[in-house]
């Protein structure tokens, strides 16, 4: 069944009559009887029209067909219905099964056939609004100028904030700097001598890309050219964006996740490892080895693992125990946990080994001080061990966190945002708006609300890193 057409766009009248005679021809019986004897020598005859099979005669393969099949390729052309052809049209596919995902995870059971069709109704009526929206930018100017009024409102906040941050970051860089300078200014000239070709590194390639970057979320991007500028919409559009609300609530709940999984245990593992006697090297070897293998490797491994069969890996596992099996990564229930737990698994030797060298800076004295009064292993924890490890631990939480919230890579390898967005985390949120929907504006504005929201937490850090001295130790 070919569905084609001509776009009227086209002015150029020899590309016009080339696409309609390239038309023509596929609907002659020249190309039918091609296309037919094509198939039917790659073997695949049983997904050839029988009518097509019985006129260029192949009448012994026609007899072979389905009967119902001629009744389906026929039913085909007659009720067939071209697609749109328009602006992100290509998309149709994607917004439209998001509403089927989420009646497929919906528990109709207990309802009446009534109220069971008020959700399916209410379900696809919010999802075609969704569509007109985001795919065909079907937006009422009175509602375009409410939401412009937000977004002005919201961006005047969150300038002032903005600055009030980058005075309380300069203002721990300059009493950081006025306590490490000399009198007579020398050590602070060389050390800038010697941190320039690395700052400059670093402007030239982040900063310098990110200023350049950020001019996108004032415009409607075009990879093309001809990108128009269209002031606050982007940020508007985003604001009111209630899968951008979504992806954001799903991305704490992966920060908190991985807070609990991936973040305290090391710290708890780098104590045991260091009041272990015997075979401390082996211990810190094993925990070590899951760091050397590829990331992507760790995850599609874990992919398997979470097979949803009765034959899959895990199942098995919890098969012997008297479980039932369980979908995993299919259970919109599980699916976040089952993300986060390989990427806690993979770095809990690594982050250990960190916090195992902080505490061999720990001064064997104050142990020994601490068994003369006859203190627990708790008191030592909560005496020695805390205060030493606490400015190491603050910063690496402020580091979990902003990872927590900026995390798409293991989403995109093992659940791709489902099932019924379950686990559609904001950082993979903004990678499909930019290179699957090439909404380039969209996507850096919700990368620059994003950062304003992780900005009290860097802020946070350099206040942290400017009273803190690191010395070296044995490990």
């Amino acid at each position: 069944a070919q569905m084609m057409g001509i776009f009227a766009g086209v002015r150029d009248k020899k590309v016009r009559d080339a696409a309609w005679k390239y038309i023509s021809f596929l609907g002659s019986d020249e190309a039918r009887k091609i296309y037919t004897e094509t198939l039917v020598g790659m073997g695949a005859a049983r997904t050839v029209n029988p009518e097509w099979l019985e006129e260029f005669g192949y009448q012994g393969l026609a007899r072979l067909q389905s009967p119902p099949l001629t009744e389906i390729f026929n039913q085909a052309l007659s009720q067939g219905v071209p697609e749109p052809y328009g602006k992100n049209c290509q998309f149709v596919y994607s917004y439209m099964t998001r509403p089927m995902e989420r009646l497929y995870y919906t528990n109709f059971s207990g309802l009446s056939p009534t109220a069971r069709d008020e959700i399916i109704r209410t379900v696809l009526t919010k999802a075609v609004q969704e569509t007109n929206e985001h795919m065909l930018d079907r937006l009422l100017p009175e509602v375009r100028a409410k939401r412009n009024a937000v977004a002005w409102i919201v961006a005047l906040i969150a300038f002032g904030t903005f600055a009030g941050f980058l005075w309380i970051v300069f203002s721990t860089w300059r009493r950081s700097l006025l306590r490490s300078a000399s009198p007579s200014g020398r050590r602070s000239v060389t050390a800038a001598l010697f941190a320039f070709p690395a700052i400059a590194l670093i402007v030239w390639w982040q900063y310098y890309p990110l200023a350049r970057g950020s001019l996108m979320a004032f415009q409607d991007y075009n990879v093309m050219g001809g990108s128009p500028w269209v002031g606050i919409n982007n940020f508007a559009d985003v604001l009111f964006d209630a899968r951008f609300w979504l992806s954001l609530k799903n991305a704490l709940y992966f920060c908190v996740l991985w807070m609990l999984l991936g973040f305290l245990p090391p710290v708890l593992l780098a104590v045991v490892l260091q009041e272990i006697r015997l075979g401390r090297i082996l211990f810190r070897v094993l925990f070590y080895l899951p760091a050397v293998v590829s990331g992507v490797v760790i995850l599609f491994m874990w992919r398997a693992i979470y097979d949803p069969s009765p034959d899959g890996a895990l199942n098995r596992v919890i098969g012997f125990l008297g479980q039932p099996a369980q979908a995993w990564l299919q259970d919109p229930r599980l699916a976040m946990i089952c993300v986060v737990f390989p990427l806690a698994w993979a770095s809990l030797g690594p982050a250990s080994i960190i916090y195992l060298a902080a505490l061999k800076g720990i001064p064997e004295e104050l142990y020994e001080a601490s068994d003369i009064d006859g203190a627990g292993f708790w008191s030592k924890i909560r005496a020695i061990v805390w205060p030493y490890l606490r400015p190491l631990i603050v910063i690496n939480a402020v580091g979990a966190t902003i990872y927590g919230f900026k995390s798409a890579d293991a989403i995109l390898a093992m659940t791709g945002g489902g099932p019924d967005d379950a686990t559609q985390v904001v950082g993979y949120e903004i990678w499909q708006r930019s290179f699957l929907y090439l909404k380039f504006g969209q996507a850096t504005a919700m990368a620059w609300i994003l950062g304003f929201f992780l900005l009290a937490f860097t802020a946070y850090q350099m206040r942290v890193l400017a009273r803190v001295e690191f010395r070296t130790g044995r490990t």
